[in-house]
């Protein structure tokens, strides 16, 4: 019994100097709304072309997601990266969900989603 608390005291030790080690959460509060709002509002984009429709096709669908990367200030890289790193930590994870699901929120209420 001893030597198993032993090894769990180290393994606790050691797990928490390695997430102290990692990436720090340098993001800023104004940096994880922009990433989640663009993130929303392409979540919201899928939707509707998720279901076949004959009178949607891909090129507009991409034409849309560009846009909206556009005026969040993003290429599809520079997005991409800046989601991965929202989410390289547990507490920038957090704030980027909560963010997320507070833009989702306020844009169920509006009738055009794709107007934010």
């Amino acid at each position: 019994m001893k030597a198993l608390r032993c090894k769990l005291v180290i393994v606790l030790s050691c797990w928490s100097m390695a997430a102290g080690c990692g990436p720090s959460s340098t993001n800023s509060s104004g940096e994880t709304e922009k990433i989640a709002d663009a993130y929303a509002g392409l979540m919201l984009l899928h939707e509707q072309y998720r279901l076949p429709d004959p009178g949607r096709d891909s090129l507009l669908y991409h034409r849309q997601v560009q846009s909206l990367l556009d005026s969040a200030g993003f290429t599809r890289e520079e997005f991409s990266a800046a989601v991965e790193r929202q989410l390289r930590t547990l507490e920038s994870s957090r704030q980027f969900y909560e963010r997320l699901y507070t833009a989702l929120e306020l844009r169920k209420s509006k009738p055009n989603i794709l107007a934010q």
